[in-house]
């Protein structure tokens, strides 16, 4: 009977385009305006920076490039310190690395899997001069507790939100509360632009200026603007063809960063605009299939569902449950017996950075963040969810995970 089973495992996509997103990805392209500088992008940044209740939302190619210019805009150095949480994922990490600046491994609070206040307490030093957090899986990290950590501190907040479009924290939407917050509309996400897709918030009017500036090439450093300028060749009297890199009238004294291309283009800005008006409605279908999970998880002894943070709400990206080390059940051996005798795949994220090989290489290992990692080799188990997925979908899971469980406890 197994054989005849569908194989399930995570959809290919997070979010569902309708006839209105096919309907203004049509009126973008049969219009005369640009592709790359378009009205649509400058209306999807006012929708989401409405939607965050931050002053600036400035839109990239993905939520990696704008994790990339978050960390640019701090101008790291190797004299830095930079806080992570356990279960950051790499390319969150890649941007500080480069800049030679240390990172600090720390915790996640248990069965919430968000970075830990106590933890973040005790890495801080005269060098730390950031903190990343992670609202993983669509769960809101504690902004009061970590907040009031650093509250009399220079130490800037970047928030990668790439999990947490949707996600409240005290009826606010998450990305408020940082120094500079990082979304992302891929294809897995909650909404997406097409595959690929970021978006840089912030409150900071001078980081939304060179956010802009690097997404667009822009070098950034100290310069003097040329009265006169001197030349071997006749200029031309307009020399705006020389940007976004330079102008002839500049002379570099100090340079920090280089931007590079990251600039959405207009049929992803509209379709982006078009699926945040079916944000709700995607929430509350997640929502209803983190329910119907909720329910059988919690008919299981020493079964735990992830802890939503206090006075927070979440946008269920990615559904976590936990298989505690009490339970008679091996969380391998459920997964495995899960995957081959009834068909369902699960896909874990993330392995904890510090395990990761390159930062083994940068002289990290295992054991600087002991919860994350024993919730990750032990007991995490990650369910598909996806407002692409029916009801009837997430009931045929749970069938599944009953006869799973049926088969190991039942002699």
């Amino acid at each position: 009977m197994n054989k005849d089973l569908k194989i399930l495992s995570e959809p290919n996509r997070g979010s569902l385009f309708g006839r209105r997103d096919i309907e203004v990805i049509r009126k973008v392209i049969k219009s005369t305006g640009s592709l790359t500088r378009g009205i649509e992008i400058e209306k999807f940044e006012k929708d989401f920076a409405k939607l965050t209740k931050s002053k600036y939302a400035i839109a990239v190619t993905s939520c990696s490039a704008a994790l990339r210019i978050a960390f640019q805009i701090l101008n790291l150095n190797k004299n830095d310190e930079v806080i992570i949480p356990a279960n950051a994922f790499w390319n969150s990490v890649n941007p500080i690395i480069e800049t030679g600046a240390k990172i600090k491994v720390a915790d996640v609070i248990p069965y919430n899997l968000t970075i830990c206040p106590n933890s973040i307490k005790s890495l801080i030093s005269k060098k730390t001069k950031a903190i990343l957090i992670l609202n993983y899986a669509g769960i809101s990290c504690n902004f009061d507790e970590i907040n009031k950590i650093i509250k009399k501190t220079s130490i800037k907040i970047i928030e990668d939100s790439a999990h947490a479009t949707g996600t409240y924290y005290k009826k606010i939407h998450v990305g408020n509360k940082s120094d500079i917050s990082c979304f992302s509309f891929s294809t897995l996400k909650n909404i997406s632009t097409l595959g690929e897709g970021g978006m840089i918030v912030t409150s900071n009017k001078y980081y939304a200026k060179i956010a802009n500036m690097l997404r667009n090439c822009y070098p950034i450093g100290k310069k003097k603007i040329l009265k006169k300028i001197k030349h071997k060749y006749n200029l031309p009297d307009d020399t705006n063809f020389l940007r976004p890199g330079d102008n002839l009238n500049s002379k570099w004294l100090r340079l920090d960063t280089l931007g590079s291309r990251y600039t959405m283009n207009s049929v992803s800005a509209a379709v982006g605009s078009e699926q945040l008006k079916s944000l709700n409605k995607f929430i509350k279908h997640r929502t209803r299939i983190s329910e119907i999970y909720n329910k059988w998880v919690m008919s299981k002894p020493y079964f735990e569902v992830i802890n939503i943070t206090p006075r927070s709400s979440s946008s269920w990206h990615l559904y976590v449950f936990f298989i505690k080390k009490k339970s008679k059940i091996n969380r391998n051996i459920f997964i495995k017996k899960l995957s081959k005798k009834y068909k369902l795949n699960i896909v874990n994220r993330y392995w904890p950075i510090n395990d990761n090989s390159i930062m083994k290489f940068k002289k990290h290992s295992l054991g600087e963040a002991p919860i994350y990692e024993s919730h990750w080799f032990n007991e995490m188990v990650s369910l598909p969810i996806s407002q692409a997925m029916k009801i009837n979908d997430a009931k045929e899971i749970v069938r599944r995970l009953e006869k799973t469980y049926l088969s190991l406890t039942t002699k």
